[in-house]
């Protein structure tokens, strides 16, 4: 061996300073043989030939002649043998493929059986976020959102718990406690109900009873009876008299109850009724305004109205001309009625309506809501102060179907003080829907719960519900049982 070229190898080494390749080569020189280095940085001896085998590459596997480390999942192996490409599942751990391990990282998703993480869930295999799979049972053996449950919607429940609430069902919070009328033309019949409204003591209902054009008075003697009685009536028809109706539709009572306010449908105005005190049964015709047409001072066919607590202001649902209707008067002893404004066009769009039958008003007069029937929705309107005559569409809910979040042509509406539920009677589908917010400035409805089903004359049953009338702690609901001809209460347990 060259004296010098040792020597020089000698102070490299011993001077630390040559690269790695550089070492390897100075090495080879001082043991008299080729050392070389693998892509990898690991040294192979006695590698002079170009290949790599376990003698070369016995910490390693073999991607053609280069020697890999053989931990990478795209060169994975060992003992000089080829490097393996580990596939799909799988990972390449202490040089070997091995499948994956199902962890909560790994499956986050979905559940674990095994090794394997199972991403679309079922009865037999549910779960989520990695957890080991679980097989539901016949106590929960419905598979929603990665958990065993007894329901998922109100379809999978049925007979006296049909409403499913947290993946349990779950019997209607709502239960019948009393009907009132029949089918007849007697005092202590109905024909078709179509409005309701019920004093504030709940000993007192006043029915528009449209069959029988006249408005029907019932009572009870206290707040835990379910016997209710006929009272008096008054008007009749079907006529055009100042006395007279032709198929009353909505009702709204002044909170003292001396004076009740009728959309009287076919004779296309609202009629006014008084009486002299709150325990007279004497009803008298009082004021009346519009008459038909589609001007501002018309109706066509009005069906719902709601007035004011002041009694100034009345809106009314006009439904053949698809519009709400405002009028006002100047003081409450005042029997002169005057067009203020209007608002609604025919339509499907936001700003329309489809045949409006019902409205309920906050107490504060700034928003509206109206079963706008055709579409089978509630709208909600609002305007920005009391003395505005400008009314802008807010937000809406519910569509046409059958589903909890549906309507099938709603006729009557009604909102609690807080103006958080609404109560729909919802008169395509034989029942009442319940809605809720989560505050009073939310524009998201959400249904919360219903009750009635049909058509049916049974007590839990409804045939057409045109109107309903809940009282002030919410606790109970009077509804206008419209082809069942009676009144059916319902109370909340």
């Amino acid at each position: 061996m060259d004296e010098q070229r040792f020597d020089a190898a000698l102070r490299a080494l011993r001077a630390g300073t040559t690269r790695r390749a550089g070492l390897a080569g100075a090495l080879g020189v001082l043991l008299g043989g080729a050392i070389t280095s693998d892509v990898e940085g690991k040294q192979r001896k006695g590698d002079t030939t170009g290949t790599c085998s376990k003698t070369t590459c016995p910490d390693g596997c073999c991607d053609g002649t280069n020697c890999q480390r053989g931990t990478k999942d795209a060169a994975c192996g060992t003992r000089g043998k080829a490097c393996e490409t580990c596939g799909s599942g799988k990972s390449c751990r202490n040089q070997q493929c091995r499948t994956k391990p199902c962890t909560a990282a790994s499956c986050p998703n979905g559940c674990c059986s095994g090794t394997t993480c199972v991403t679309i869930t079922s009865a037999s295999a549910c779960g989520t976020g990695g957890a080991a799979c679980a097989s539901c049972s016949c106590t929960a053996p419905i598979c929603a959102s990665g958990a065993c449950v007894e329901c998922a919607s109100n379809a999978d429940c049925s007979g006296a718990t049909p409403v499913c609430d947290s993946g349990s069902c779950h019997a209607l919070p709502w239960g019948n406690s009393a009907l009132f009328g029949s089918f007849g033309q007697g005092n202590s019949n109905i024909a078709t109900p179509y409005g309701v409204v019920v004093s504030a003591d709940m000993l007192t209902a006043w029915v528009t009873d449209f069959g029988n054009n006249r408005i029907a008075i019932w009572t009870r003697l206290n707040t835990s009876s379910t016997s209710w009685s006929p009272s008096t009536q008054f008007g009749s028809g079907p006529a055009n008299g100042d006395s007279n109706f032709n198929t009353p539709a909505g009702v709204f009572v002044s909170a003292d109850t001396r004076t009740v306010w009728v959309a009287d449908s076919q004779n296309h105005r609202i009629a006014v009724w008084i009486r002299p005190s709150t325990s007279s049964t004497v009803w008298s015709y009082s004021a009346q305004f519009g008459s038909y047409g589609s001007g501002n001072d018309n109706f066509s066919y009005p069906y719902g109205i709601f007035v004011s607590a002041d009694t100034l202001t009345a809106w009314v649902a006009d439904w053949w001309n698809n519009r709400i209707v405002v009028w006002t008067r100047p003081t409450m002893s005042s029997t002169t009625w005057s067009y203020s404004t209007q608002f609604g066009s025919s339509g499907s769009g936001n700003d329309n309506f489809s045949g409006p039958r019902g409205i309920a008003v906050s107490a504060d007069t700034l928003s509206a809501w109206v079963a706008d029937s055709g579409n089978s929705r509630i709208a909600v309107w609002t305007r920005t102060d009391a003395t505005s005559t400008t009314w802008s569409p807010s937000t809406q809910f519910g569509s046409e179907g059958s589903g909890n979040d549906k309507f099938q042509g709603p006729f009557g509406v009604f909102v609690s003080a807080d103006t958080l539920t609404t109560w729909v009677a919802d008169t395509g589908n034989n029942r009442i829907s319940v809605w809720t917010r989560s505050d009073a400035t939310s524009t998201t409805w959400s249904p919360s719960t219903r009750f009635g089903t049909g058509p049916g004359s049974g007590d839990s049953n409804f045939y057409s519900p045109n109107g309903v009338f809940v009282s002030a702690d919410t606790r109970t609901a009077w509804v206008a049982d419209g082809q069942n001809s009676r009144i059916s209460i319902w109370t909340d347990s």
